[in-house]
């Protein structure tokens, strides 16, 4: 819904200034390929390693749902959703400075917990501005918009990262500093200056009368006790088994991220141990061939608006199941990045697919709170594969080719889940033209 008011920005000019902190804030991906070769100058256990991955998650599964419930009932001079940008982003880049000054094992998860806190204040209320600008037929193309705004950032930290992640050099304080100190100081300053100035600039919507309504109860009820806590925490837990279609949803998300998120995690020590590469030079590569990733969003981002979502996603499941498989069995890098490459490819419609088929589930009014909802699913499996994956590679005497036996398992039978769910896949233009076809019922089963 667009809410006119007197003086507003356009909503193209929203869009635009958002789309621009997506440079910054791109090039903090970074952070999640080098995190296990960072780990790894502190310890050779690799569940020592998936302890400090799963940290993150294990923080943001309080944070993610609480913050992004918080910024559904907020309304204040800086807008409904930024004001928690505001807060976090900040915080991320005094992370990303003090990260590299950690001298031991211990120092490293603390400060990864501190990333982890700042990062969960901002994730959800971050994610909910696009549903709240966005209208339901341009969401495909405006998240291709991201990702290839983001891309570019990204693309410039891992160029540097290869040229310095081993390469002593000297720091912003004069100190000679092993070069992936240079890395971490680079996306604190891409987001501190290309990110965090235009949200002053972005107006948001204000509250429609039915926010305004949840925003008035939220705060009569603030103070009330611990019982009214307990309360409004069960009538949460309820709204969301009621919806039927978003529960399976997140049940194939969280069974596909058992597999995955252990991949993510230490697939760059699997090419680094097992492959012979340089950390610097396979981050690199990953960059490169995650290329595959890009291109695939282009066609991707315009199909999620022309064609079925959920036929779309069971077959790019599918064949990403077909293409891990083959990945742990990869004899060299070019046989290893060509093949994710074309995963990155076939990745690039799956998440798509996902992020379109989330906002048609999504109820009106509440994106933030059943966001959060989304993140408890997906982050519980996410804490949980760090340690299984770790845990295996340990068991198995340090080989890192076994990681993608779980990836291949969970992801296989995250396909026979996402079957179920009770949606038609198709792209419509609003809920209003959905109740007029009578599609509703396929879009939410309330």
């Amino acid at each position: 819904m667009e809410v006119q008011y007197q003086g507003e920005q356009s909503r193209r000019m929203k869009l635009t200034l958002f789309l621009i902190t997506y440079f910054g804030f791109g090039g903090t991906m970074a952070f999640w390929v080098y995190l296990a070769p960072l780990a790894e100058k502190f310890t050779g256990s690799a569940t020592k390693i998936g302890l400090l991955r799963a940290l993150i998650p294990l923080i943001a599964i309080i944070a993610n749902p609480y913050f992004g419930k918080r910024s559904d009932v907020t309304w204040s001079r800086f807008g409904r959703r930024i004001p928690y940008l505001l807060i976090s982003w900040p915080g991320i880049v005094i992370a990303f400075f003090l990260i590299p000054s950690a001298s031991s094992y211990n120092q490293l998860l603390m400060l990864f917990a501190f990333f982890a806190l700042v990062f969960g204040i901002s994730a959800i209320p971050h994610a909910s501005i696009v549903p709240d600008l966005t209208l339901p037929q341009e969401r495909g193309r405006f998240i291709l918009s991201i990702i290839i705004v983001g891309s570019l950032s990204y693309g410039l930290v891992m160029i540097v990262a290869k040229q310095y992640w081993d390469v002593p050099e000297v720091d912003l304080f004069g100190r000679m500093v092993p070069g992936f100190h240079l890395i971490y100081y680079l996306m604190g300053i891409l987001l501190l200056l290309t990110s965090i100035p235009p949200l002053f600039l972005i107006k948001e919507y204000p509250p429609t009368p039915e926010q305004q309504k949840m925003i008035d109860e939220f705060r009569e009820r603030k103070g009330r006790g611990i019982e009214v806590l307990f309360r409004d925490f069960s009538a949460y837990l309820k709204g969301i088994l009621s919806e039927r279609a978003l529960l399976i949803f997140f049940i194939g998300l969280a069974v596909s991220r058992l597999g995955s998120a252990g991949l993510e995690s230490f697939q760059i020590l699997f090419v680094k141990n097992e492959l012979n590469m340089e950390a610097g030079d396979a981050g690199f590569w990953f960059m490169i061939a995650g290329i595959g990733f890009l291109i695939g969003f282009i066609p991707a981002g315009i199909l999620a608006d022309k064609v079925n979502r959920k036929k779309m996603l069971l077959i790019s499941v599918f064949l990403a199941v077909v293409v891990i498989s083959l990945q742990g069995l990869s004899p060299n890098p070019i046989f290893f990045y060509t093949l994710f490459g074309l995963y990155a490819f076939i990745g690039a419609f799956i998440m798509i697919a996902i992020m379109t088929i989330a906002l048609d589930l999504l109820p009106e009014g509440r994106i933030g709170e059943f966001m959060g909802a989304y993140t408890i699913f997906v982050l519980s499996a996410a804490v949980v594969a760090q340690f299984l994956a770790g845990g295996v590679v340990d068991l198995v005497g340090g080989n890192y080719r076994f990681i993608y036996l779980p990836a291949a398992i969970f992801l296989f039978i995250s396909f026979f889940v996402f079957r179920r769910i009770p949606y038609a896949g198709i792209a419509i233009k609003s809920m209003k033209e959905a109740r007029e076809i009578g599609l509703d019922k396929m879009i939410s089963t309330r």
